[in-house]
């Protein structure tokens, strides 16, 4: 089988454009998701700088509310390992459902990422590439977000990179895609055309290419919930069309919205747990072996901490 680094690769590597991936053994004998810079976007000094910076920025968060990195290098190519067992991508949710989901559900989910998303803002990062891929739903009801190491290098060459990011372009701010600073506003913004998308069934400013739908995002122009999604609740309506706002100023803080989801009460948790426990059941295998637990960052070495100092092709277990 072929090898990525110490990785073992399952399957074939697959590519957004930016990003390659595909499922990998590592040395410890864990499974999951290799997600490595591409050829093209590893020659950017830039770039690959700011992998340098967001993975130790990341570890310095904890755990709780990220996915699991399992390892993490700079050889060949910057990349990590993520722990994708025991979650289901909110995408698996809305494929599964046709498009769209119970605005109440949809609610729960984002009243999860808000929380999220608060904790990242405290700690003065932003995610940058939220999308429902990298929104990932546990069986206790709570949410994982994953790509945070790669969200801000998705911002810092939008108009070169992202525009052939499908999984995320649906879902970029208006400031990222002029290329301008990526704040925790931007991150609200695509948690409210997520949770758009979550109510419509499709989100809010698609197009059948990236030029136009670079346009209705300048504009500001898509279909207003009052009349793509009548049926959802009123005040919930209102809270994703402010966090759609153009500018930035204009959309709420994470621990806002957060706050509002929270008081309007009514997010159906257990429902979400049955629906996860259901996607889990489906696809694991009755044999599965346990997955060997990701080390604390405490287990980490001072060289692993840094990854200017750290051998490039040693696994890094965090979080």
């Amino acid at each position: 089988m072929a090898r990525i680094g110490e990785h073992e690769l399952l399957e074939p590597m697959e590519s957004d454009g930016a990003v390659d991936s595909a499922p990998v053994r590592t040395p410890s004998g864990a499974t999951g998701e290799l997600r490595m810079l591409s050829e093209g976007v590893a020659l950017i000094e830039a770039t690959v700088a700011r992998f340098a910076e967001e993975v130790p920025k990341r570890q310095q968060l904890g755990a709780s509310g990220l996915v699991p990195l399992l390892a993490w290098g700079l050889e060949p190519r910057p990349h990590v390992v993520v722990d994708r067992s025991g979650a289901v991508p909110l995408r698996r949710l809305l494929d599964d459902a046709g498009g769209r989901l119970d605005p109440t559900l949809a609610a729960t989910v984002g009243a999860g990422v808000l929380e999220v998303l608060t904790r990242i803002d405290a700690a003065g990062l932003a995610h940058g590439g939220l999308s429902p891929d990298s929104i990932r739903l546990r069986p206790d009801g709570k949410v994982l977000l994953a790509d945070l190491a790669f969200g801000r290098l998705v911002a810092d060459h939008a108009a070169s990179v992202t525009l052939v990011l499908q999984k995320t372009v649906d879902y970029l701010s208006p400031e990222q895609a002029k290329s301008l600073e990526v704040t925790p506003a931007s991150d609200v913004f695509g948690l409210g055309a997520i949770l758009y998308e979550c109510m419509v069934g499709k989100p809010p400013f698609s197009a059948p290419t990236p030029l136009a739908r670079s346009l209705k995002l300048s504009m500001g122009n898509y279909e207003r919930l009052d009349s793509a999604a009548p049926d959802a609740p009123a005040d919930l309506r209102e809270l994703v069309t402010s966090m759609l706002a153009s500018q930035p100023s204009g959309r709420p803080r994470a621990e806002e919205a957060h706050r509002t989801l929270v008081a309007r009460g009514g997010l159906p948790i257990e429902k979400l747990r049955e629906v996860v426990r259901s996607k889990l059941a489906e696809e694991a295998p009755s044999d599965a072996p346990e997955q060997p637990a990701a080390a604390s960052p405490a287990q980490a070495s001072p060289a692993q901490a840094n990854p200017a100092q750290a051998n490039p092709a040693q696994a890094n277990p965090a979080q």
